[in-house]
């Protein structure tokens, strides 16, 4: 649905900007890796077997996601992120006081449910729904994605400090009072959904209420197999501190390097768009590709010459790595309806963070063997370029599918 100009204006700035704290919400998630080390000394467990707790999030996450966006379908956004806010805030208190690792644990699956419902999924909803048929809808979509980015260069400051002052519980509750402040207060005062189409009035004069958001699963299921590659690729931008912490670079200049790299994610977002509205959808997957052969590879090699050097090459990876938010729901766009994308990008993300499930205790088993991230670095590669390929033809099927008689 088109939505008119008259009744764009104020609620099209308020839903974006309610997106811009939902999709800051979701990079606190990042913020997570910088209490790897901090929580395995807590804790007293091993790397592999802390991350299992990302992996416990991200599984109940990918899980519920496709049943948390029929929600936000039927409901909206503003009824389902502002409870989902509130559970999460909890769950991460209940992480920050649990009195051992199986307490932990628990708290680290609770919280993927919620987290679905006020993260990127009704993010991006609010985007693609206010911004639909808009001739800039993709720099929308990256404007918005940027704003993890901003949330980036925040923790990336404010976490380490926490940690600092009070240690690995200090550094969680903060992250439970940031998601109450975006989540609860920022939804109370931004959140507005997009008007929807309506069928007709009936004979009594009401409208009748819209349609059942409808699952394609012949054209979101294949962009869900390549997020599935995706989100085992970018488990290098989640886990960006601990890789830090292990690159030679000196400790006190990691919080600057992950602001560098947040500061490139902020630009990457509106970049994408920028190229997707300009040159279309092939070509800015055919930039990104470009970017991941590339640049990535000196992520694994700058360290052992020159480790300053990652402060220059963070931000250009940065194009490769978090394409995720600005790809992933203009895809779903292209091939559904506005009305259904919330239920199918549910799909989609589903598939995102189960990839990333898979990969982060991987991730962590390489570190825990060979005492580096080399190996998962050089593997991200080919895994990001297959999902690079997948979701493009999947697009691309979908666009001829459109387009015949």
């Amino acid at each position: 649905m088109v939505i008119s100009t008259s009744r764009a204006v104020p609620g099209r700035v308020r839903g974006t900007v309610g997106a811009t704290f939902l999709m800051m919400n979701a990079s606190i998630g990042g913020a997570f890796a910088f209490t790897v080390t901090s929580g395995t000394a807590h804790f007293q467990v091993e790397t592999s077997t802390y991350l299992l707790a990302l992996t416990f999030w991200l599984v109940a996450g990918a899980v519920s996601m496709p049943f948390i966006g029929r929600l936000v379908s039927r409901f909206g956004v503003r009824r389902v992120s502002l409870p989902c806010g509130l559970v999460c805030a909890a769950c991460l208190t209940g992480m920050a006081l649990a009195p051992n690792v199986e307490t932990f644990f628990v708290c680290s699956a609770l919280i993927g449910v919620p987290w679905s419902g006020c993260a990127v999924m009704p993010s991006t909803t609010l985007t693609t729904g206010w911004w639909d048929g808009h001739p800039h809808r993709g720099l929308a979509v990256g404007i918005v994605a940027a704003s993890a980015g901003v949330g980036g260069v925040l923790w990336g400051f404010l976490t380490p400090y926490a940690i600092a002052l009070g240690g690995y519980r200090l550094g969680m509750l903060s992250l439970a009072a940031s998601v109450l402040l975006l989540v609860v207060v920022g939804g109370l005062v931004c959140v507005v959904d997009p008007p929807r189409a309506t069928d007709p009035a009936d004979a009594s004069g009401r409208a009748a209420p819209p349609p059942r958001a409808r699952v394609d699963l012949r054209a979101v299921g294949p962009i869900a197999v390549g997020a599935l590659f995706a989100g085992s690729a970018v488990v290098l931008s989640v886990i960006l501190g601990t890789i830090l912490e292990h690159s030679g670079l000196d400790s006190s200049l990691i919080p600057l390097a992950f602001a560098i790299n947040s500061v490139g994610v902020i630009v990457v977002g509106p970049l994408l768009g920028a190229a997707h509205d300009r040159l279309g959808f092939g070509w800015m997957l055919g930039i990104i590709a470009i970017v991941e052969v590339a640049v990535i590879p000196f992520i694994v090699i700058l360290p052992y010459l020159a480790p300053l050097l990652l402060l220059v090459v963070l931000p250009l990876s940065t194009l490769a790595l978090n394409f995720a938010p600005t790809v992933l729901p203009l895809a779903v766009s292209r091939v559904v309806p506005s009305a259904s994308y919330a239920a199918n990008y549910g799909i989609v993300s589903s598939g995102l963070t189960s990839g990333t499930a898979i990969g982060a205790p991987l991730w962590g088993l390489v570190l825990d063997r060979s005492g580096s991230y080399d190996l998962a670095i050089w593997l991200s590669i080919p895994l990001g370029l297959a999902s690079f390929a997948i979701v493009g033809a999947a697009v691309r099927r979908a666009g001829r599918r459109a387009a015949a008689p």
